[in-house]
């Protein structure tokens, strides 16, 4: 912590007289100098303020620690927020946004035959840092007027990655309800709808198996827990261990549910009719459903309890 914080000090305090790295009139200089061919290391003084930058941004970054994926689940997290406190820190070390822009304005990128993507593209370290540094360059990016699909945020390919059940996870991390999660979805072009329908695809192989948890949980939470003394007795522990063993073996998915295209239905009253059976006054039909809607909150989809049913809206594929 205090080397970190040492290190920031004199990040700092290198920057206190820095002046703007590469002002206009500056770059207009330049640019007359090779026009006229003035003798001089013109385009390598280019090149070295480039270099400089990216030294400054890769340092700057490791001020900003955090995976990209990681700030998607903070709700708190801001990425505009956070490319401006960058900004200032750059700013401090004479990076103030109107030399960024003059270092990559076009009349630069003819001297050394290389754009802001074609620099980007080319420094494996500035572009592997963490999510933070894929942040400062989304907005640099943008603040040049340039595609900001040129900045992987994640990493390459991370934001666009939707195999198998991907999109449903960073939906049940709630990835729609955050600033960042919210920037990778306009980076891929997704609505927050079209994420969720995405997402929600995987739903019922959720259901299918996680279904003795969710069950379970909805039976000893709100049934057995509750009337059970808080001393148990042997007899009690047998009765939960009995009950666990029928919840495993009897309550099967496919024998208490019906899945139409549009819908799935569980029969939360046979459910606790079954249970009852067997064992006598644990659970009712409203403990089971409400424990399934509390399963499932997450997913934000809709979700109605109707005579102690619970049907679930979306959409399902008829067979298991």
């Amino acid at each position: 912590m205090k080397k970190n914080l040492k290190k920031y000090n004199d990040f700092i305090n290198e920057s206190l007289v820095a002046k703007p790295k590469l002002t206009k009139q500056e770059l207009d200089t330049i640019i007359s100098k090779i026009i006229l061919k003035v003798p001089g290391d013109w385009k390598e003084k280019i090149s070295d303020l480039r270099d400089d930058f990216e030294e400054s941004v890769v340092n700057m970054a490791g001020f900003f620690p955090g995976w990209f994926s990681d700030m998607c689940k903070r709700k708190d997290a801001n990425p505009e927020g956070d490319y401006q406190e960058m900004q200032k820190l750059l700013d401090k070390k004479g990076w103030n946004f109107e030399s960024i822009k003059n270092l990559f304005s076009e009349e630069v990128n003819k001297l050394v035959d290389k754009d802001f993507t074609g620099w980007f593209n080319s420094y494996g370290q500035i572009g592997s840092q963490n999510g933070h540094c894929d942040v400062y360059l989304y907005f640099t990016a943008k603040n040049l007027g340039l595609n900001t699909d040129i900045i992987s945020l994640g990493g390459d390919g991370w934001s666009t990655y939707d195999e198998g059940d991907e999109m449903y996870i960073r939906y049940r991390y709630g990835y729609h309800q955050t600033k960042y999660g919210q920037l990778m979805l306009d980076q891929i072009g997704y609505t927050v709808e079209q994420f969720r329908e995405k997402a929600l695809v995987y739903l019922q192989q959720d259901i299918d198996e996680n279904w003795y948890e969710m069950i379970s949980s909805s039976v000893m939470r709100n049934g057995v827990i509750n009337k059970v003394p808080v001393r148990r007795s042997d007899l009690n522990d047998n009765m939960i261990k009995n009950l666990t063993s029928f919840l495993k073996s009897s309550i099967q998915i496919e024998e208490y549910t019906l899945v139409e295209d549009d819908r799935m239905i569980i029969y939360s009253n046979e459910i606790a009719n079954d249970i009852n059976k067997n064992f006598p006054d644990t659970t009712t039909s409203e403990e089971i459903s409400s424990g399934i809607v509390k399963y499932l909150e997450w997913a934000g989809t809709d979700i109605e309890v109707i005579d102690g049913d619970v049907i679930i809206w979306g959409k399902f594929k008829v067979d298991f």
